[in-house]
């Protein structure tokens, strides 16, 4: 029914579009005056307005309110068509669902069955064979008297050792073994000192070339601070020149001179100098070794062992403490 009438209507539409194109074109023209105007009389003009024109307007705003008319039934049309699919399209949706929720439950439902009849099948075969085996039971046995056991055999009495008695060669060779074996247990104390020994000095060496890395490591960067901090000058060196010579050609005047004497540049070495082997000075005072090593060493004991790694801890705090200042001079010189 719907799209019947949504096709008259648009039937209907066009019709009126193919009037009010065509109508236009093909209207009569004007009708002439009755009187032609001879050459000697005045045309006279007209009081009213004309009826063909008027009736023409009048039928085109019918048109055009039909027009609208129409327009509005067909968007009323296609709402009402398109509510319509939507609502169809909604109860087929909820049809299916519900078809598809009922096929769910038959599915499960047969299951459920399936698997109660195992169960009572299961049961029953249970119950069959509980009272089978109720039947098939015989009385039970009496109980055996216990017989009492045997008393156990007496353990035969266990012979006495017997030793010979050592000969003097015996003696001798146990003598010897014996002072090899303390001999050998001296000698494995000794060497186990010495191990410790060469332990806490390799740990010392650890220590001290952790620190040496570490000032070598400080070192670079202030002499990358140092190379920056240079560039910057000479680069600030160049401006003065030109701006001092540019002022020099405006103003007439010659300035006075921008670079050092031998003298100056000498004394400015010199203190640099003496600055380099002060510090140079204080590192070799830090990692000096704590013994000389021309000496001879004897092995210690657990006790300088102990000592000589303190003293390795406390020159190693030493150093980073010494090394702090350094590390904040490079932050400013950069």
């Amino acid at each position: 029914m719907l799209p019947t009438l949504l096709v008259v209507v648009t039937i209907a539409l066009v019709i009126c579009l193919a009037l009010l194109i065509f109508g236009g074109r093909n209207a009569p023209p004007a009708r002439a005056p009755a009187t032609a105007a001879t050459p000697g009389t005045i045309p006279v003009a007209r009081g009213g307005p004309d009826p063909e024109l008027e009736r023409r307007r009048r039928e085109v705003d019918e048109l055009k309110a039909t027009v609208a008319e129409l327009r509005g039934e067909l968007k009323q049309t296609r709402k009402k068509l398109h509510d319509q699919r939507e609502a169809d399209r909604d109860g087929a949706d909820l049809v299916k669902a519900r078809a598809e929720v009922e096929r769910g439950a038959s599915q499960q439902l047969e299951v459920v069955r399936s698997e109660l009849a195992s169960a009572l099948a299961e049961v029953s075969r249970l119950k069959g064979e509980a009272e089978a085996f109720r039947m098939r039971r015989p009385a039970p046995a009496p109980a055996p008297q216990p017989t009492p056991a045997p008393p156990a055999a007496a353990p035969p009495a266990p012979e006495p050792r017997r030793f010979r008695e050592l000969s003097d060669t015996d003696r001798e060779k146990i003598d010897r073994l014996e002072h090899l074996a303390n001999r050998e247990r001296t000698r494995s104390q000794e060497l186990s000192a010495e191990v410790r020994r060469l332990k806490g000095r390799t740990e010392t060496q650890a220590r001290v070339y952790s620190v040496v890395k570490g000032e070598l490591d400080l070192l670079k960067d202030k002499f990358k601070a140092l190379e920056k901090r240079l560039n910057r000058t000479l680069l600030e060196r160049d401006l003065l020149r030109r701006a001092i010579r540019d002022l020099e050609k405006k103003s007439g005047l010659a300035a006075d001179r921008t670079e050092l004497t031998a003298d100056e540049v000498a004394a400015s070495d010199r203190s640099v100098e003496e600055r380099a082997a002060g510090e140079a000075a204080e590192i070799a005072r830090r990692t000096r070794p704590l013994q000389p090593a021309a000496e001879p060493v004897p092995a210690p004991s657990a006790t300088e062992t102990s000592a000589g790694a303190e003293a390795s801890l406390e020159n190693a705090a030493a150093a980073d403490a010494g090394g702090a200042p350094a590390a904040q001079h490079a932050e400013k010189a950069g």
